[in-house]
């Protein structure tokens, strides 16, 4: 009678800490879970901001050629305006030479 009880007591302690384990590992899982879903989320919006850099870094790219473009044209309406003043410093400078000659 007493060997039962005593097996009682070892069988009801050996399923309390069954039971402890179990929770303590459904309590693990629960939170392995839920770090899974914000590391999903956080996923998701980092997949959002890459998609969102590389669209900037094209239009950034797009607009780097055309500024490219209206600078080529500056040098060049900024040439041709300094030909038309080195022209007419040259003649105005023949012009002087002449007159006190």
């Amino acid at each position: 009678m007493l060997k039962e009880e005593s097996d009682y007591h070892d069988l009801e302690s050996v399923v309390q800490q069954a039971e402890q384990n179990l929770e303590l590992m459904t309590k693990r899982a629960v939170k392995a879970e839920n770090h899974v879903m914000k590391l999903k989320q956080e996923m998701s919006l980092l997949q959002a901001q890459v998609s969102t850099f590389k669209r900037e870094n094209e239009a950034l790219r797009c607009g780097q050629g055309a500024s490219l473009m209206v600078v080529k044209q500056n040098t060049e309406v900024a040439l041709q305006n300094l030909r038309v003043v080195m022209n007419s410093a040259h003649t105005s400078i023949n012009w002087c030479l002449e007159r006190k000659r």
